[in-house]
């Protein structure tokens, strides 16, 4: 289990499974935004394609906080927003561990709180 203290910010997936001390599911951009200026976040997970819109406004926001960040998405990295594709992609359905491992890979250099 991953063992978090800290805030995450998830679109549109079930994250009672990664053991966060808080997670925040958003479905949209204007939730994501707002939960990011609003409450924070540590780290976050965002699934490229949101009904009608795109993750690539939240992960601009992340990037230019410096918040990592990784996609889990059905797309490939050719649809990943332009500018991210130096970013982890993981595919839909991505295992509960490789899920786990890449986000502690992801805040691996961060202090704990």
């Amino acid at each position: 289990m991953l063992q978090l203290k800290r805030k995450c910010i998830l679109l549109a997936l079930p994250v009672l499974f990664l053991g966060c001390q808080k997670s925040a599911p958003a479905p949209s951009v204007a939730k994501a935004l707002k939960l990011i200026e609003e409450v924070g976040c540590d780290v976050a997970v965002l699934d490229v394609n949101l009904r009608d819109e795109t993750a690539e406004a939240v992960a601009r926001e992340l990037r230019s906080r410096r918040t990592p960040f990784l996609f889990l998405s059905a797309v490939s990295r050719d649809h990943l927003p332009s500018g991210f594709n130096d970013e982890v992609l993981l595919p839909k359905p991505a295992r509960p561990a490789v899920l786990v491992a890449a986000l502690q890979n992801s805040i691996s250099g961060l202090p704990h709180n």
